[in-house]
């Protein structure tokens, strides 16, 4: 069969640039080795988001936690309803791109996806074997979880070592829970089972949580943990970690001494590879992999083959982040619809978010890179604890921090950690993305009581017009 265009993938990426061309009229197909949607709807954002919504009011109904309610605590957690829910809400995406599918017209075909040549692609289901050709091709094939599991002297066929995949599906609270790697999907995972009951330890090989963020970011969430009594240990270096009738092992360095935990589950969270490997890439005329990942012009997202498009999670140097692979799919097709395209993707505008408790977002330079780079600004920073809803919340943990070029008096980079910073930190991505002057924002009047309103005052004490 032939197409203007197929997709590889129908992960947020993938999903989106089908449409997109779709509704550009090029006759379109996407094939899909799994389900619609990709990690992010079945097994990834969506459901996670889902699995924290439901901890938290799990947590606040067993700790007591409702002021002027009486205890109505009884019976254990039952986590075949939490997962049954969990998986309701990612099925129910699914389901959704699939209606996007029929809505415009995409052809939806199930089947591994490898290319034969430059212009052919062969599509293996359960059923049988296709060859498909094709104007143009989009790769989106995403990531998954790293194997470290081969390093180890001794898995075992029911294991209790655990990816993020596995730990969606537990279907009993672990005891003691080990977690090892402070980033999002690490930390996101250690609070929800926190919430839920664990005796949680989250190891960290970096000196903070959330590396790549400001410090200060990682710093105060660890601090929150603790509170939490999440045990967090950073600038830690895990040598073994093994598994024997059920007891799970870690041994680790600290500070140069050999230490050791056990745990009954052991949750690694150490980083995702590109899903290149079946993609028959070597049948190509040119290379276009590095280290597995797939290397594109980032002005267009084509690759060494002009034709030939990738985008999303198995793009090198590209965040792995579903609203990347959004602008991606944009970015791809404006390119092959009309050969330009009419923006372009500031790596700097890029939102870095984490929805535990408390939140953290970020964009932007932070202020070690700030410093390091000798540039003249002026770091804002505001407490929570100074906002009148977040304390009405009883959610007062975290900060407001704008970095301000003192000459331009535009926005740097901002991070905050604190209640619902994910969604209100576009606010501040909208000021810098335009270039806006910060006395733009503060005359912006902002509603009180909310959230927001400490954007507002920390804004205000660049120019010592708060009250704080």
């Amino acid at each position: 069969m032939n197409y203007d265009a197929i997709v590889i993938g129908s992960g947020p990426g993938g999903y989106s640039a089908a449409c997109l061309l779709a509704k550009n009229g090029l006759k379109t197909a996407v094939v899909e080795r799994d389900k619609p949607g990709g990690v992010c709807l079945n097994v990834g954002c969506i459901p996670t988001k889902a699995f924290i919504h439901m901890a938290e009011k799990i947590s606040t109904v067993k700790k007591n936690q409702i002021p002027g309610l009486p205890d109505i605590t009884s019976g254990p957690i039952d986590m075949t309803a939490v997962n049954q829910k969990v998986q309701s809400v990612a099925n129910q995406m699914s389901k959704g791109i699939d209606f996007l599918f029929k809505q415009n017209q995409v052809d939806y075909f199930a089947g591994q996806a490898s290319f034969m040549d430059d212009h052919t692609i062969k599509v293996k289901s359960q059923s049988e074997e296709r060859e498909w050709t094709a104007k143009y091709f989009v790769i989106a094939t995403g990531s998954s979880n790293k194997d470290f599991f081969g390093n180890f002297a001794n898995p075992q066929p029911d294991s209790h070592l655990i990816d993020s995949t596995g730990a969606l599906a537990l279907d009993t609270i672990p005891e003691k829970l080990i977690v090892i790697g402070g980033g999002a999907i690490g930390v996101e995972f250690a609070y929800i089972y926190q919430l839920l009951g664990s005796e949680v330890t989250l190891l960290e090989y970096l000196p903070n949580l959330l590396p790549g963020m400001d410090a200060e970011c990682g710093k105060t969430l660890e601090r929150s943990f603790k509170r939490q009594k999440l045990k967090v240990i950073t600038g830690a270096e895990v040598t073994s970690v093994t598994e024997d009738k059920g007891i799970c092992t870690v041994e680790y360095n600290k500070n140069d001494q050999s230490q050791s935990i056990q745990a009954d589950y052991i949750l690694l969270a150490m980083g995702r590879s590109p899903n290149s490997q079946d993609l028959g890439i070597k049948n190509l005329s040119a290379n276009i992999l590095e280290k597995g990942f797939v290397e594109v012009d980032q002005k267009t997202m084509a690759t060494a083959i002009p034709h030939i498009y990738a985008i999303g999670d198995i793009v090198s140097h590209s965040p792995m982040l579903a609203h990347v692979a959004y602008e991606e799919a944009r970015l791809a097709c404006e390119h092959i619809v009309n050969q330009d395209a009419s923006f372009s993707i500031d790596p700097q505008g890029i939102p870095f978010c984490i929805y535990s408790y408390p939140q953290a977002a970020a964009f932007g330079l932070s202020e070690e890179v700030a410093t390091e780079q000798g540039l003249d600004f002026k770091a804002l920073k505001l407490f929570f604890k100074a906002s009148g809803k977040a304390v009405a919340l009883g959610k007062s943990d975290g900060f407001v921090k704008i970095l301000v070029d003192n000459q331009t008096e535009t926005i740097l980079g901002a991070s905050i950690v604190g209640p619902d910073a994910t969604e209100i930190l576009p606010e501040l991505l909208v000021a810098y993305q335009n270039k806006i002057k910060l006395m733009d924002l503060v005359n912006t009047m902002h509603a009180h009581p909310t959230l927001s309103e400490l954007i507002w005052d920390t804004a205000k004490s660049f120019y010592h017009l708060n009250l704080h």
